[in-house]
């Protein structure tokens, strides 16, 4: 696992564990994939980071 600024982050990467917003909102399930709207999302709602699954 890996803790990853939003910024550094890409499409097909695999979240480790779950996305919560500030106001509770589950955001991203753990073991998603990033989609271009996930990171999109992620940065309108002004998430950090995201603990990501290294990679194998």
């Amino acid at each position: 696992m890996k803790k990853m600024v939003v910024e550094a982050l890409t499409p097909g990467m695999v979240v480790a564990r779950e996305v919560v917003s500030r106001e509770g909102v589950v955001l991203l399930e753990k073991g998603g994939r990033l989609t271009q709207a996930h990171i999109a999302i992620l940065t309108r709602r002004e998430v950090p980071f995201v603990y990501i699954k290294k990679e194998e």
